[in-house]
């Protein structure tokens, strides 16, 4: 897209109380920039059986958080591991349930980059510059000016 430019200068006039003409001018430029494209993204993401509770395919073992039990030294922990590996549904908690169906599941497969997905690429520039000169005299002038700036993207 190409950008847009907007330039306008001339002499500084209030009616009745100023008239600059002659004496203090301005110059003032927009430019904005505005581009939109798209990027694809690949993501982990977690199994639809480890998101429900299911981590048999998993060589770790998955403790019951209930049937932790400190050893009698204070140093270490002892719990019962959930059978087979799989976590049974009724404690996971019903709020837990309604958030995973908003959570993609895999559609690559593997458990690594197994999830793309179309993404929008912004791009924003914004730029304003303002000048202003005054010749007081012959011998005296003044010039003053201000930049304003703003990028992003994502």
């Amino acid at each position: 897209m190409e950008p847009v430019r907007r330039h306008t200068r001339g002499s500084v006039r209030i009616p009745k109380i100023f008239n600059g003409k002659d004496k203090l001018f301005f110059t003032a430029n927009y430019e904005s920039y505005r581009k939109r494209g798209n990027t694809t993204a690949l993501y982990s993401l977690a199994s639809a059986q480890i998101q429900g509770g299911d981590f048999s395919a998993i060589p770790n073992k998955i403790y019951d958080p209930n049937t932790h039990v400190p050893a009698p030294d204070g140093k270490t922990i002892t719990a019962t591991p959930f059978p087979g590996n799989i976590i049974p549904q009724n404690p996971i908690s019903p709020i837990s349930k309604q958030f995973l169906e908003f959570y993609h599941t895999p559609i690559l497969p593997g458990s690594i980059n197994n999830f793309v997905e179309a993404q929008a690429r912004p791009e924003n520039r914004d730029h304003f510059i303002l000048r202003l000169d005054h010749s007081e005299s012959v011998r005296s002038s003044w010039t003053g000016r201000y930049s304003w700036g703003d990028e992003n993207s994502f």
